[in-house]
């Protein structure tokens, strides 16, 4: 059985050790609390472009072909992502490595040179496109947008357009993000904890900087119910449904998985295998640090629009009206029972595990698989119901369609939608919000 320990390094940074000896590789991951939700309007995408540019080059390794080579020749399996509110650089090597791969790491995340932006912003540049070419990520981005309005978590993580950063606006923001007190460096698979912390302080012991980080916006929830529309002229008509609530109980971000196994079964059973509407209906959480979220997304023929709408309203209604019936709950209880047991067979999601939970809840222990389980088993219909009604209102809900229809089919698609007021809400549709 893995033993989570954490530790702190001279200077500040945070450390989460994970030993487990029944993997043969070892993963060490950095991550920096600075995501897109960190950026204002005119910094949009430059985190996921600081992200590119750390693998650019460093002080021993001056250019972004010898710095790949050093990973290679230790056989490292490497990569980082950036997400609203992180970005995260690691590599999964052989234990034998352990040593190297940490010093790959701080030339990575603490000795970059940022060179050669001007190639790196074209390669970015055709990632955006890439985006914006394909209808359905689009219609995420677009959804997004409308789901956030303003707020930084409607920008595109990549952001819309990065051509105008220079590399001074990259080094600033890795000079202020990248701090001890905002990193945490975990290590997970083979390896010995006390071998490992020596390690670590010879490399990662950094000089302690007093930085004072703002703090993201909180994210805009409870609005009541939106519906807003595309006009595009596109084959299928797009439909999401987004839910967004405050995250009051961590248990919740479970129990929320568990609703989507159940919501997105009967929807798939109803609309798809039945009716025949759609080849796919996505049901999965949308969850921050401080938001419980659930999207429902489909795409589905303009002529069975309004069809759609209802059915998919109907089993949301259902769910926060009805407990789920003992049968149903125990299967998808099951699968994701199960789920952290294969969990253990994957060293890199086995570390994400628990250093996410350090990361947003530093100084509490993290839940361990078994943990998890155990708070799955004991979920009731009458808990799961608790968390729909809680999550499943309409003054959490905003309503997104893109297609071509003409107007007579959009208000009767707006109507549907005003019509399934869920939970104990008014429906507040401000004048203008189309």
């Amino acid at each position: 059985m893995a033993t989570w320990r954490a530790a702190r390094l001279p200077g500040g940074l945070r450390v989460s050790l994970l030993p487990a000896p029944r993997f043969h590789a070892v993963r060490v991951n950095l991550y920096a609390r600075v995501g897109s939700r960190h950026e204002p309007a005119r910094s949009a995408g430059l985190t996921h472009l600081l992200e590119h540019m750390l693998f650019r080059g460093s002080r021993r390794f001056p250019d972004q072909r010898r710095l790949l080579r050093a990973l290679d020749a230790i056989g490292a399996d490497y990569g980082a992502y950036t997400t609203q509110e992180f970005l995260e650089a690691g590599m999964t090597v052989h234990p034998s490595r352990l040593e190297e791969a940490l010093d790959l790491l701080r030339e990575i995340a603490f000795r970059p040179r940022f060179p050669d932006l001007e190639v790196e912003k074209r390669i970015v540049t055709e990632e955006i496109r890439d985006d914006l070419d394909d209808a359905d990520r689009m219609f995420a981005l677009r959804s997004a947008r409308l789901v956030w309005g303003r707020h930084p978590l409607g920008q595109p993580i990549a952001g819309w357009n990065v051509r105008a950063f220079r590399r001074a606006d990259v080094e600033r923001h890795w000079r202020r993000w990248f701090v001890p007190q905002n990193l945490l460096l975990g290590i997970a698979g083979r390896f010995h904890p006390s071998d490992a912390l020596r390690a670590l302080r010879g490399r990662f012991s950094l000089p302690a900087r007093a930085a004072a980080l703002p703090s993201p916006l909180p994210a805009p929830l409870g609005r009541g119910l939106r519906f807003r529309r595309i006009q595009r002229p596109v084959e299928k008509i797009r439909i999401h449904l987004a839910f967004a609530a405050p995250l009051v109980r961590r248990e919740d971000l479970l129990i929320t998985w568990v609703l989507t196994r159940v919501l997105g079964q009967r929807l798939m059973e109803r609309v798809r295998d039945r009716d025949g509407l759609t080849y796919a209906i996505g049901c999965e959480p949308a969850t921050l640090s401080d938001v419980l979220g659930l999207s429902l997304a489909t795409s589905v023929a303009p002529r069975n629009t309004e069809r759609m709408l209802a059915a998919i309203l109907e089993e949301v209604g259902r769910a926060a009206r009805e407990p789920v019936p003992a049968a149903e709950l125990r299967r998808a209880q099951a699968s994701m029972v199960w789920s952290y047991d294969f969990l253990k067979d994957d060293l890199e999601q086995f570390a994400d595990f628990y250093e996410f939970q350090a990361l947003f809840h530093p100084g509490e222990l993290p839940r361990s698989p078994a943990a998890a389980q155990g708070v799955l088993r004991r979920l009731t219909p009458e808990r799961l119901l608790q968390n729909a009604r809680e999550l499943l209102r309409s003054r959490y809900l905003t309503v997104v369609v893109m297609g071509d229809l003409p107007r007579e089919r959009w208000a009767a698609a707006r109507a549907l939608v005003r019509a399934s007021v869920l939970g104990p809400d008014p429906v507040d549709d401000p004048p203008g919000h189309s």
